[in-house]
């Protein structure tokens, strides 16, 4: 029998998916420009293509605040101060925490272990602001 990526990627498991890369503890990380809040207090986070990428359409978060610490010193960091530079954004930005069961893990995906595209809304409820330096 010949199993698809639809069969092997869809299928209903418990969280996190088998795919994807591990998650420790309550959170998932998404880092965000202050300016958003409003906006995401209200409507929460939709998936997107990120500024100036070419990408999947998701919501873009890291599987531990490890994660999120390493490419903010390295790929991630560099992408933010070149916004900056660009006079895009100013330079205050925050963490959010995602809780794990406002996720659906039916609906992510990732082929790097840093990362996980969530490619649904994620709702306003699940979404914390954390007191963790950007």
């Amino acid at each position: 029998m010949t199993i698809t990526y639809e069969d092997r990627h869809m299928r209903s498991n418990p969280r996190p998916r088998p795919w994807l890369p591990e998650v420790e503890g309550e959170y998932v990380y998404h880092v965000t420009h202050r300016s958003n809040l409003p906006s995401i207090h209200r409507y929460g986070l939709a998936p997107k293509v990120p500024e100036d990428m070419d990408d999947t359409k998701a919501v873009y978060v890291f599987p531990s605040e490890d994660d999120m610490q390493t490419a903010l010193g390295q790929w991630f960091g560099e992408r933010i101060e070149d916004l900056i530079e660009e006079g895009i954004y100013t330079d205050d930005w925050v963490c959010l925490g995602i809780m794990l069961e406002g996720i659906d893990w039916d609906s992510c995906i990732s082929d790097v272990d840093y990362e996980i595209a969530i490619l649904h809304t994620v709702e306003p409820q699940y979404i914390r602001v954390l007191d963790i330096p950007v």
